[in-house]
């Protein structure tokens, strides 16, 4: 589900932020996720609980909020 939230959050940016270029769009939603990297979550098809930065690049679950403040600061 993450990369149809992800890009959605980018059209949003893309469509009321036109003149933002798709490295700004990427960085804003890289730098405006809500940090959960420490949180434990079960492992997919398991009980085991596994740090959440265990199972994703970035540690962090994307914010539309933050996103669209930072895209407004630019």
């Amino acid at each position: 589900m993450a990369c149809p939230m992800v890009s959605g959050l980018a059209a949003l940016l893309k469509s009321y932020f036109p003149k933002l270029t798709m490295f700004q769009i990427r960085d804003i939603i890289l730098k405006s996720g809500q940090d959960v990297a420490d949180m434990e979550t079960p492992l997919p098809g398991d009980k085991k609980l596994v740090p959440f930065k265990a199972l994703c690049e970035t540690g962090k679950i994307a914010n539309v909020y933050n996103a669209v403040e930072m895209a407004m600061e630019m």
